[in-house]
């Protein structure tokens, strides 16, 4: 009869095949989920917000800009790591830096799963594709590097202990170095990165201070070595992280997005469990080396948490994301029936979670993994067999921004207003942007001055200037400082309906803030408070949060604020107000929301409507102070002859068919507003000045379908008639309400010089379709 021994040792060397196909399985699955975060496939530019910052962040690379000096934003110089974006310039950097990442963070996944769990790495491919925000797997690295560290210090009778071989010490520095850049792919990770490599530091030098002071060397050696292979100047490395700080300090309460209440409880309370879990199967008993691996868990689901739910759209999916890597991680070792619990509890957050924001449901996850799938498989061949084809598909890109996004040549530097790089890079201009790159981040007053010191100094010789404020926010504070500098040293040349087009001039300061306060007091939150003076007005607004406040800041966000404009024509406007902006100073009044009222500010002509009073309310009173200081002062603008000249629409000579309109089929014509405030049609309309605002939109009848559209109007008094051409605008509304596509331009904004007429005057609207004008069936009697 065979012995006790001999029979386990059969059973282990009958299980030993099986064993190695599961390792070999899994290893199969880390080499596919690496391959899944390397960017194979590359995206290419496009224009647009966020393509923008993606393109710039390439741009400002190939040009041997200097990061923290000359371009100061959330990324790094390997900001492309995070963007998949494809430059030719940057494409290998992107690549090296990327492979060694995610290489890095497959193994540390490994390592989790060692020994004799490697099988479970199945699971990785998917857990990276249900993740499509980056940002879960470099919030989950640093976290599987202490995971891995700790393991190696626990007694070697521990089931979790992992035998610290030269094999896997190489790979633990491996690991270090590879997550060591991801800091400057973007500078928010040093929080993570910081936090978990300082307890790992820890952790070694219980058992030998050698091995700690090595690790932390060569994190730092890493760290130091892949700047410098990004063309940044050693010296300029400890800026990097300095200059990070008002962005990333100010990123919760300016750039909150709201949404349903559930989803950050429900998360913080699954982080919750999970860190119980944690702490039950490897924090407890195993003293100061379970505790640090405790805490480095806990501070790694606080800054995903963090980083998902300040702006509550797609940004969730980092935390669901991430909640699935480290579910995986942290069951590898745990007995089946607990593991399964919490697993459903994850995936069912998953669900929840990314449905309150997408409309997904379980397949969803087979359309994620299929498409990481696909995009490895056509990168694989064109990288390998094709490359040229990725320069050829950056050449189409650029050139349909080019088409999209069209801008005019420009002699010397420029910049644009307030987002829209990509249109610069992809009309071949010279750019000279302002450090913080786009106007929406700069949401502190550190940061408007840094910009407006910039454009001071060394600003652009040509500035493309708009409105187009995100989150609803009152657009005056975008950029608030510098457009007060762009009109003193800009003058206003062109106007194409889109962009103002500024020119540097060298002369004298034309426009300032005076020294002198017109008003200071203290209000109430929901008081309203008139606005003095009846010229431009500067206002520093300092709202700031209560004690509960601010430790409500630090753990989650901030309610929004809002503030509301009470308007000369009688309107009520309600914006997001960003109290961090609000503090710094903006344009008060007269109320800027739309490109041409800045044309309008420049020009002198008082068309746009000014503030006469407004009112701060929060969401949520007790995390605000009730009481907060208020102060006025006058702007001083020297008007801009230019800037007249490009409101104003000027009488232009008529054509044989607007002097014969026909009068049916008759067209849609409707007029909004009538100096800024609401039309009547019977109303006599007065006209101060010889200047008339007017805001609408015409269409021919629906039976004619035209592919051109404009809007013409026809002044006539006593010495004869004056036609006026108004450029169109962009109204996809209508477009949208009468189902004609061809509408999407059927709109317009125009100011009318109507000069001196004398005696009776009236206005006629026409509509030109096609070449072919038709009679609006009513005309507008003037005062």
């Amino acid at each position: 009869m065979p012995s006790i021994k001999t029979t386990n040792m059969t059973i282990k060397s009958s299980m030993r095949p099986l064993s190695m196909a599961g390792d070999a399985i899994g290893i199969a699955a880390l080499i596919l989920a690496a391959l899944f975060l390397i960017p194979l496939a590359p995206g290419m530019p496009q224009a647009g917000l966020d393509h923008s910052w993606q393109y710039a962040l390439n741009v400002a690379v190939e040009r041997g800009m200097i990061f923290g000096r000359d371009l100061i934003f959330t990324f790094g110089p390997l900001g492309s790591v995070y963007s998949k974006l494809y430059g030719p310039a940057t494409d290998t950097l992107m690549m090296v830096a990327s492979t060694l990442f995610a290489c890095g963070f497959c193994l540390a996944v490994a390592l989790a799963l060692t020994p004799g769990r490697l099988l479970y790495a199945v699971l990785l491919p998917v857990l990276v594709a249900m993740g499509p925000l980056r940002d879960s797997v470099f919030l989950a690295a640093p976290f599987l590097l202490l995971f891995a560290v700790a393991r190696t210090q626990v007694a070697p009778t521990d089931r979790f202990y992992l035998r610290p071989t030269p094999l896997i010490q190489a790979c633990i520095a491996f690991i270090a170095v590879a997550i060591s850049i991801t800091p400057i792919v973007k500078g928010s990770f040093a929080g993570s990165v910081g936090a978990t490599y300082a307890i790992a530091v820890v952790i070694l030098a219980f058992r030998n201070k050698a091995a700690a002071v090595a690790f932390a060397l060569l994190a730092l050696a890493a760290l130091c070595f892949a700047w410098t292979c990004t063309g940044q100047p050693l010296s300029a490395l400890p800026n990097y992280f300095l200059a990070q700080a008002p962005i990333i300090s100010g990123y919760t309460n300016a750039m909150s997005y709201s949404g349903r209440t559930w989803v950050p409880v429900l998360v913080a309370s699954v982080s919750l469990v999970i860190v119980g879990y944690f702490h039950l199967a490897f924090g407890r008993g195993r003293g100061a080396i379970g505790a640090g691996a405790t805490l480095g868990l806990a501070l790694s689901l606080f800054i995903a948490f963090k980083a998902a739910m300040v702006r509550q759209d797609g940004h969730v999916l980092i935390a669901t994301g991430f909640l699935l890597l480290i579910t995986l991680a942290v069951t590898a070792r745990s007995t089946v029936v607990p593991a399964l619990l919490l697993w459903i509890l994850v995936i069912v957050t998953w669900k929840s979670v990314g449905h309150s924001v997408l409309p997904i449901g379980y397949g969803y996850i087979r359309e994620l993994v299929s498409a990481s799938w696909t995009r490895t498989i056509d990168g694989l061949d064109t990288r390998l067999l094709s490359p040229g084809r990725l320069k050829e598909d950056y050449n189409q890109a650029v050139a349909k921004i080019r088409t999209d996004e069209p801008l005019p040549a420009a002699k010397g530097t420029v910049d644009i207003y307030p987002t829209e790089l990509s249109s610069v890079f992809a009309n071949g201009l010279e750019w000279n942007g302002r450090p913080i790159l786009q106007s929406y981040s700069v949401y502190d007053r550190k940061l408007d001055r840094i910009n407006a010191d910039h454009l001071e100094r060394a600003g652009a010789d040509t500035i493309f200037f708009s409105l187009d404020p995100i989150d609803d926010r009152l657009a005056a504070l975008d950029d608030s400082g510098s457009l007060i500098g762009l009109l003193s040293h800009y003058t206003a040349e062109s106007y194409d309906g889109n962009y103002i087009h500024f020119k540097r001039h060298a002369g004298h300061t034309a426009t300032a803030i005076e020294p002198n306060v017109l008003l200071a007091r203290t209000a109430q939150l929901g008081e309203s408070v008139t606005v003095p003076g009846d010229g431009p007005v500067w206002a520093t607004i300092d709202v700031t949060p209560t004690l509960p406040g601010k430790l409500v800041s630090t753990v989650y966000k901030l309610p929004e604020l809002e503030i509301e404009l009470t308007l000369s024509s009688g309107q009520i406007e309600r914006r997001r107000f960003i109290p961090a902006i609000g503090s710094t100073g903006f344009v008060l009044s007269p109320y800027l929301r739309r490109t041409d009222d800045v044309l309008a500010l420049a020009s002198g002509i008082p068309t746009v409507p000014t503030v006469v009073s407004f009112r701060i309310t929060p969401q949520k009173t007790a995390l605000w102070k009730n009481t907060y200081t208020v102060q006025f002062k006058r702007i001083d603008i020297d008007a801009q002859r230019s800037a007249r000249g490009l409101l104003l629409v000027e009488p232009t000579a008529p054509t044989p068919q607007l002097t014969s309109p026909a009068n049916s089929p008759a067209p849609i014509c409707t007029i909004d507003l009538a100096n800024h405030k609401p039309f009547v049609a019977s109303d006599r309309i007065p006209v101060p000045g010889g200047v008339l605002a007017l805001q609408g939109w015409s269409a021919p009848a629906a039976s004619i379908n035209a592919h051109s559209i404009q809007t013409y109007f026809v002044l006539h008094d006593t010495t004869g008639s004056r036609y006026f051409a108004v450029r169109p605008q962009s109204r996809p509304d209508v477009a949208l309400a009468l189902k004609r596509p061809e509408l999407a331009s059927s709109g317009f904004n125009a100011t009318l010089d109507l000069g001196s007429a004398s005696g009776p005057r009236t206005l006629q609207m026409l509509t030109v379709a096609d070449g072919v004008a038709y009679q609006c069936p009513f005309e507008i009697p003037l005062d």
